[in-house]
């Protein structure tokens, strides 16, 4: 079953979640308008947390026992607007185990951080990448520090501090030859809080990830190519059994 089939079924299982939240538990609609206030509404609640962002992506997963398939939408507004939604819904895949709890997140727990967060750059072994944000090539000499107990936690690392380190940023996979950072656990690194979430490509057969957000190919390219610095993009993520947004 192809990734398209194996997100998209499920997409509709996430609506109830989505109407819970963003409508205090109103009856389960199934049309696209209906998604779109909902998702405009959860995002319009988070003034705090978005500050002065004007380009948001709410990644919304399902509750247990698929919980490691989501939706997603993207939104922006003008200065002093309401928020509208861009593109969506779209399916996609969050951790394996679903998305933490606020605050709760750990390193190896194969969760998603709920919360807002920023994103400000891309990675991947591609030498060329249509994007606005800033993009970086990765070699094999490259990895992303997964260790608690390192000096360099969380960080982007090359040469002789690379080696021995499993995230190899510049390795042949068609999951992370082009990944957008998600600004989470960072400037400081919390040691334990978790390490290396990435907005990357979706596994084939619809499994989560160990604790990133995974979109298919042509959604991917498409956020990549969308997300604009000039407009402060946030990723927004909030677990489809909350009653309340992060």
């Amino acid at each position: 079953m192809g990734i398209a089939r194996t997100l998209r079924s499920f997409a509709y299982g996430v609506l109830s979640a989505a109407v819970s939240v963003g409508a205090g538990g109103c009856g389960a609609r199934v049309d696209r308008a209906a998604w779109n206030a909902d998702a405009a509404s959860i995002v319009g609640r988070q003034e705090q947390a978005l500050a002065d962002s004007r380009q948001c992506l709410l990644v919304i997963n399902e509750p247990s026992p698929q919980q490691r398939h989501a939706t997603a939408w993207l939104l922006e507004r003008a200065a002093a607007e309401s928020w509208s939604v861009t593109r969506g819904p779209i399916a996609c895949s969050v951790g394996a185990n679903g998305v933490a709890r606020p605050g709760e997140k750990v390193e190896g727990d194969k969760m998603t951080p709920s919360g807002s967060y920023t994103l400000t750059e891309a990675l991947g072994r591609d030498p060329v990448v249509n994007t606005k944000i800033a993009y970086r090539q990765a070699t094999d000499n490259d990895a992303w520090d997964e260790r608690p107990d390192s000096p360099t936690y969380n960080q982007w690392v090359s040469g002789d501090a690379a080696k021995g380190l499993t995230e190899r940023l510049g390795a042949d996979s068609e999951l992370m030859r082009v990944c957008i950072v998600v600004d989470y656990n960072r400037w400081p690194a919390v040691p334990g809080k978790g390490s290396a979430i990435f907005i990357h490509r979706a596994h084939p057969d619809g499994a989560g990830t160990l604790g990133c957000i995974g979109f298919e190919k042509d959604d991917l390219d498409w956020l990549l190519a969308t997300l604009d610095p000039a407009k402060k993009p946030r990723v927004v993520i909030v677990r489809g059994d909350s009653q309340a947004t992060p």
